[in-house]
């Protein structure tokens, strides 16, 4: 993606052709505790396959595969950050819930070969399905170490959790491929899984969690995010954020990436909070007080309100009636958040 971004294709897929292109786009796919991740940096040597039902980028510490369905729905978001003028940013990919269901096996299951592996594989690489009881999306490990193979197929038909065995901890120590699919596309991970419980230090690059105590409160996503009732999020992207580092910490302000971004919103966010944020600004450039303005209604608005209040910071620079705007909808407003 460039910062000329004002073509941004109003077709879904395409959309996501260009993301994937951006070396600075990150991806996942999974659910709350079990969740693979896809990134990568621009120096690093990628092969990006390109055809009308699907596009792929492999690299040597893993691969992504999208899928062109036709139901595929683009919801990019904004929310509120702890820290001062900042906020995060993402963008859910979703289905509806009778599209994007798949097997939700409940148990351990062993796969056979992975005919739709991303790369070539060895004879002897075995795919097993993890059982995580997850109607949307696969979670699955493909290995040819001979002993977690043997281990694994004793103990099919059983679920992961309770943890008999140690198998979890026999999967890490034999880092297998992680394969994460849903129906929207697959993200496989071929780095070492990190040492320590639950994964201490997170890698740079494809990675993967799974953390049983999140998994255990069987939700799809965060409450925060615009995800429509009946529908299902198969995938996610993360464009760099105008303000924030991937690592999350404050940067100088990037006006093409927010440019960037609101492009994505204007197109496929849902058009009563791109209207609210651009009401906001119109109030703050005609000086008008918070006081005469009507207090959202929703928290959706709300959020968006606040948003837009602290982009504005970044576009147009601090101000007395900003002060005055932050004072009426911004909690702490006048300390470091």
């Amino acid at each position: 993606m460039h910062s000329s971004d004002h073509n941004l294709s109003s077709d879904p897929f395409d959309c996501l052709c260009d993301f994937l292109r951006d070396p600075a786009t990150g991806w996942s796919l999974g659910t709350f505790g079990a969740l693979a991740e896809f990134s990568r940096t621009e120096n690093e040597k990628i092969t990006i396959n390109e055809r009308p039902d699907y596009i792929e980028a492999i690299t040597e510490l893993g691969a992504i595969r999208i899928f062109n369905h036709p139901e595929l729905r683009i919801l990019p978001y904004e929310i509120l950050s702890k820290l001062e003028n900042a906020w995060s940013q993402g963008v859910v990919v979703c289905l509806p819930a009778a599209s994007a269901n798949g097997a939700g096996r409940t148990s351990i299951t062993d796969l056979g070969p992975d005919p739709a592996s991303l790369v070539n594989l060895q004879k002897e690489e075995r795919l097993f399905d993890l059982g995580l009881n997850v109607s949307h999306i696969d979670f699955c490990i493909r290995t040819n170490n001979t002993h977690l193979i043997n281990t694994l197929s004793a103990a099919k038909g059983r679920s992961l959790f309770p943890d008999e065995g140690n198998l979890i901890e026999n999967i890490r120590k034999t880092h297998p491929t992680r394969v994460f699919s849903s129906q929207l596309g697959r993200i496989e991970v071929y780095q070492d899984i990190p040492s320590g419980k639950n994964g201490a230090e997170t890698p740079e690059g494809p990675h993967s969690h799974l953390i049983p105590e999140l998994l255990a409160h069987k939700r799809t996503h965060a409450a925060n995010l615009p995800v429509p009732t009946g529908w299902l999020p198969s995938l996610a992207f993360y464009p760099p954020n105008s303000i924030r580092t991937t690592d999350g910490e404050v940067r100088s302000f990037d006006e093409a990436a927010h440019q960037r971004f609101q492009n994505l919103l204007m197109r496929f966010a849902d058009p009563g909070i791109i209207a609210l944020k651009k009401k906001v600004a119109e109030a703050l450039s005609r000086g008008q007080t918070p006081e005469d303005y009507p207090t959202p209604e929703t928290r959706a608005e709300r959020t968006a309100l606040r948003v837009a209040l602290r982009q504005w910071h970044h576009t147009n620079g601090p101000s007395s009636i900003l002060d005055r705007w932050k004072t009426a909808y911004e909690p702490n407003a006048n300390s470091k958040l």
